[in-house]
């Protein structure tokens, strides 16, 4: 039985895991982390500070949901709130990314294990926060399907010898910079 990351047969972008949310105070804090999640493999779904509170209350599943904020304006104190349901209630962890302007607000909202706050990220922070929010996607949902009395310690090992090797990958691609 293989049990590879990556599936055997291709049925496009929609084989893999589940798509991560981004939702964006604009369009290049949503450009931003898009790439990110591009470069590590995965599938983003970008979504504008109005959509999101709607889009993920119906998201039938994600692998998680990354804020990017590029300054104060606008509101996103009632998204905030949602993410942190969504954190509390096991549905999908989340990424919150923000300059350093607004650490005193978000730090005072944001403070659920499943949300990771970023301030002023560097590609190597976003790389972190996605392969932490990968983990914690793959550790809430690992036994929804499995059988784990049927399925050999070996193969377990190995797709996860699989998604830590993905995530070095990534890691090391983003550390080496364009060019």
């Amino acid at each position: 039985m293989d049990m590879s990351a990556q599936p055997a047969f291709s049925l496009g972008d929609y084989a893999g895991p589940p798509p991560i949310l981004v939702v964006g105070s604009s369009e290049p804090a949503a450009r931003r982390a898009s790439e990110a999640i591009a470069a590590a493999g995965y599938r983003s779904v970008p979504l504008s500070l109005e959509q999101a509170p709607d889009r993920i209350e119906i998201q039938p599943a994600a692998s998680g949901i990354w804020l990017e904020l590029d300054d104060a304006g606008g509101t996103f104190d009632g998204l905030v709130e949602q993410l942190l349901a969504e954190a509390r209630s096991g549905r999908c962890p989340a990424v919150v990314a923000a300059p350093f302007d607004l650490i005193d607000p978000l730090e005072a909202k944001v403070s659920e294990p499943g949300i990771e706050l970023l301030i002023d990220p560097d590609i190597a922070d976003r790389a972190t926060a996605l392969a932490k929010m990968a983990s914690w996607t793959i550790a809430n949902n690992a036994a929804v399907n499995d059988d784990v009395s049927r399925d050999a310690g070996d193969a377990r090992l190995r797709q996860l010898s699989d998604e830590i090797s993905r995530i070095a990958a990534t890691l090391a691609r983003l550390s080496t910079g364009p060019g």
